[in-house]
């Protein structure tokens, strides 16, 4: 019996130290704010803060060594954030409505920016997150305005997106699957839409729009 105590105490103490590995920190000033968050891994660190009304956070850590950070300032936000592997990096802003986040990190040495100033902006689709499958991708994308989204796709290693967004009504569209691509839109005006696929390795894009109605639409193989 003492020994069956004592194996239960130990137990005991391992979970406690397991569990303690993860840090959680979540603020929350408003009414009706939803948080969810899950840490499942070891050693992931988590900053959450919501200030307004009816925002909602879904925050999922399986890995190691995970870091999020996420803010949204404003009324009816979504953030949902998955990061499933070691070392992933991400960064959510949200000042405004309605704005949506939903961010997928499958791999290591990922790193994502998403800042949203304005209403009714996406970063990610009805069907499709933000997502970077491989190691160290790098994306980062930032909406000023009101209607705006961004759609981007990372399978490999290394591969750099970038997307800049001034106005309203304006789409991006970064899908890029192989190994050390870089893609960089910038959008100034409104209903502008620029896509650009990566197969490969090493392709390079760069593209501005400025104006009204312009479409681009590039599409690099190797």
């Amino acid at each position: 019996m003492k020994k069956l105590l004592a194996s239960a105490i130990a137990l005991m103490t391992v979970g406690f130290t397991y569990a303690q590995g993860n840090v959680d920190y979540t603020t929350q000033t408003g009414v009706l704010n939803d948080v969810s968050t899950h840490q499942t891994g070891e050693l992931n660190w988590n900053k959450l803060t919501q200030s307004g009304d009816s925002n909602a956070a879904t925050i999922t850590q399986t890995g190691k060594r995970n870091r999020d950070e996420a803010l949204s300032d404003g009324k009816h936000n979504v953030i949902d954030i998955l990061q499933v592997g070691k070392d992933n990096n991400s960064w959510t802003a949200q000042y405004g409505d309605r704005n949506k986040v939903s961010l997928d990190q499958d791999g290591d040495f990922n790193s994502a920016v998403a800042y949203q100033q304005g209403n009714d902006n996406k970063i990610a689709n009805a069907t499709m997150p933000l997502l970077q499958r491989g190691d160290h991708n790098t994306a980062d994308h930032r909406q000023y305005g009101d209607n705006n989204e961004v759609q981007n796709s990372q399978r490999g290693n290394w591969n750099t997106a970038i997307g800049l967004q001034f106005n309203d009504s304006q789409t991006i569209g970064q899908y890029q699957v192989g190994n050390g691509n870089y893609s960089n839109d910038t959008q100034s005006g409104y209903h502008n839409t620029a896509y650009n696929v990566q197969n490969g390795d090493g392709n390079y894009h760069l593209g501005v729009q400025a104006g009204i109605n312009n479409v681009a639409s590039v599409t690099q193989n190797n």
